[in-house]
């Protein structure tokens, strides 16, 4: 399927949100068996928001945000079916650390990253996850 290797794509590159090329980060490798569930919640949130995959590849790609209501949605979608966010929209800070090496210090981050609350859980979700992307040491692949 198409959107896996994407994703590699998508995260390696620092993902979607400041327009910018942040692949001079460190860049860590997901544990395959958490990789695998990730990748299936991130394929069935674009077909649940109706996200196109192939504008989902384009973004992860680019390096590209889209700030639209479909958009958002597929990120809080992937983030609470996934379990890595609570019903508010923030971090399940604990699960969240387990995807990333015990070297790296990513429990700072989701808890700086999380003190940013939008008006909705959706919000919420997508200025965490900006947040992450803008301010995350390292890089996640699958």
């Amino acid at each position: 399927m198409q959107i896996h290797s994407s994703v590699s794509v998508f995260v390696v590159c620092a993902i979607l949100f400041t327009g910018q090329t942040n692949c001079a980060r460190t860049v860590v490798k997901a544990p395959p068996e958490l990789a695998g569930p990730i990748l299936e919640t991130i394929s069935a949130c674009s077909r649940e928001t109706k996200n196109n995959p192939e504008r989902i590849t384009s973004a992860m790609k680019e390096n590209k945000v889209f700030e639209d209501d479909a958009f958002l949605k597929f990120i809080d979608c992937t983030f609470q079916k996934s379990g890595y966010a609570k019903p508010d929209g923030t971090l399940d800070i604990e699960k969240s650390v387990k995807v990333f090496p015990k070297n790296v210090d990513m429990k700072t981050v989701f808890e700086n990253c999380n003190k940013d609350k939008g008006s909705t859980r959706v919000e919420t979700t997508f200025k965490i996850y900006k947040c992450y992307q803008q301010t995350s040491p390292v890089q996640l692949v699958f």
